[in-house]
């Protein structure tokens, strides 16, 4: 394991970014056995969306079930060209923010808002007074 810093101002500027793109987005979510749009404010933990290609992941879940051509883009989170293919045995966990490239599929929510893993990255951005984001790399 090694470490690696990361100035807190660019980071900042990304989360920011990220905020303006998701205050926008409603997701398909089931409730009382319907499927209904709600905006990324209103989801809740326990919820059911339902994402299909072109979707942004509007929280934190796991995958119950879809295609076997689901795929989303995590390049926002581990890097460019990051495109993992997602079901409930193969990379069930989603990420916040993350895009469907490809296919349709159910996510049950774990988190959301400052309990996803964006809420934990600015936790660490603004908790660290010496004005650097230490993150640690598995290798």
């Amino acid at each position: 394991m090694i470490y690696k810093s990361t100035e807190t101002n660019n980071t900042c500027k990304q989360l920011k970014d990220l905020s303006k793109v998701t205050a926008n987005i409603q997701s398909k979510v089931i409730r009382n056995g319907s499927l209904v749009r709600v905006p990324v404010s209103e989801i809740v933990v326990g919820d059911v969306v339902v994402l299909a290609t072109g979707d942004v992941v509007p929280a934190d879940g796991l995958v119950l079930g879809g295609d076997d051509w689901f795929y989303v883009d995590e390049s926002i989170w581990k890097g460019k060209g990051n495109i993992v293919r997602a079901s409930r045995t193969q990379n069930p966990f989603l990420i916040v923010v993350s895009k469907v490239v490809n296919g349709y599929a159910g996510m049950l929510v774990i988190s959301v808002g400052i309990n996803t893993t964006w809420g934990n990255r600015i936790r660490l951005v603004t908790s660290n007074p010496d004005g650097f984001l230490v993150e640690r790399v598995w290798i």
